[in-house]
């Protein structure tokens, strides 16, 4: 075989190492998988294949829209495949980029990308359903079949924390809550894209610069943070894979430890700690939630991160008398304070009940819809 040598600029060769599998793959291996759907890629012919066999024919005139809409919803719900690997491979079979299937079922259905997976977890899929029909308002018959003919897998029944007591979350299910997207911010001088992870207060956030460092920097220097999807950003050279890593490395510390599921681990601990005595009864993330959303409805659903975290202190003043709790964790910042921070990421990322900092504005904590009904249905029924 003739070999030819070409030039390709940074992101092309960005975008072939985020689609290369290590220690196998060259760049002609993965061009020839993009392009002639061959090799290694067997998910793509197997999902084909599956898919022409038990799909319903979409007949001609379907919006173009709607049918990659559709073929998502197929590989999710027929074949067991998360968002993303749907993304893909229905953006690979059509020849486009992933984030054009996105703006499909996110931007054009005006939906955030967590909130197409909340979605996306009712057994019946209702909820998805109605969204489609209203969209495409002169395509129900299309919609009505399509779902007929699908053959919905079983999910587990979603539980809700009860007020005043934690409900256990496995780690993977927490995890894949954010490995999809991410929040990302301009740099309003240097254009360069950091990824946000939460605010400090009302003046600054926490920040992974593109040299792959945590900072806390003020929100002025920034465009408001916008959702993206993760895989999109690598290969498109917006943020780098050390800077996603160690973005990841410190998210992970919200996360349960596996040796007891109670308590979650500690994120980045300092050695400027006043005790290494860990309370007897500790108040976990789970715990705050709660409380927290308690306070948002109390605001009229939106209040700054500033008040939570004064209402919050008086609410368990007693136990955060404790020197464990003003132990500094990261970034001159006491236990007790980040624990209300992770506790509202894990009631936004896992629950959904809080929007983003994107949605809400910097320093900002809003209610979602889903966050008052829970208000309304288990904390207000409890006092």
């Amino acid at each position: 075989m003739n070999y030819h040598t070409i030039e390709i600029d940074k992101k092309v060769w960005n975008y072939l190492q985020s689609k290369a599998i290590p220690f196998k793959d060259t760049p002609n291996s993965v061009l020839h998988r993009i392009l002639f759907s061959e090799g290694n890629f067997a998910i793509l012919s197997r999902s084909d294949t599956i898919k022409k066999s038990l799909t319903p024919r979409l007949p001609d005139g379907t919006p173009k829209a709607l049918a990659q809409i559709l073929e998502v919803l197929y590989e999710i719900k027929q074949l067991g495949l998360t968002r993303t690997q749907a993304t893909n491979i229905v953006a690979q079979r059509r020849r486009t980029s992933p984030q054009t299937i996105i703006d499909k079922y996110c931007r054009q259905l005006n939906k955030r990308a967590y909130e197409i997976d909340r979605l996306l977890q009712q057994q019946d899929l209702t909820e998805f359903k109605v969204l489609l029909e209203n969209k495409f308002t002169n395509h129900k018959d299309v919609i009505n079949s399509f779902f007929r003919a699908l053959q919905f897998k079983a999910t587990k029944d979603s539980q809700s924390l009860n007020y005043g007591e934690s409900t256990v979350q496995s780690e993977s299910e927490y995890k894949h809550k954010y490995q999809n997207t991410i929040n990302i911010c301009k740099n309003k001088t240097s254009e360069k894209s950091f990824i946000y992870i939460e605010d400090i207060d009302t003046d600054k956030a926490l920040l992974v610069t593109p040299k792959g460092e945590i900072k806390p920097l003020e929100h002025s220097l920034f465009d408001a943070p916008e959702e993206k999807d993760k895989d999109y950003c690598l290969s498109q050279g917006l943020i780098a894979k050390q800077q996603l890593k160690l973005y990841h490395e410190f998210i992970d510390n919200v996360s349960f430890d596996k040796t007891s599921a109670r308590f979650p681990k500690e994120p980045f601990v300092s050695q400027k700690t006043f005790s290494s005595t860990i309370p007897e009864k500790k108040i976990t993330q789970d715990d705050l939630i709660p409380y927290i959303i308690k306070i948002l409805h109390k605001h009229g659903g939106r209040v700054s991160k500033k008040q939570v975290d004064e209402e919050i202190y008086q609410m368990f003043q007693d136990e955060f008398q404790d020197e464990w709790y003003h132990g500094v964790v990261s970034h001159g910042i006491p236990r007790w304070k980040h624990n209300i921070a992770f506790a509202k990421e894990r009631a936004k990322l896992l629950h959904g009940y809080i929007k983003s900092a994107a949605e809400s504005g910097h320093g900002i904590w809003e209610l979602t819809q889903e966050g008052e009904k829970y208000y309304q249905t288990v904390i207000g029924n409890n006092g």
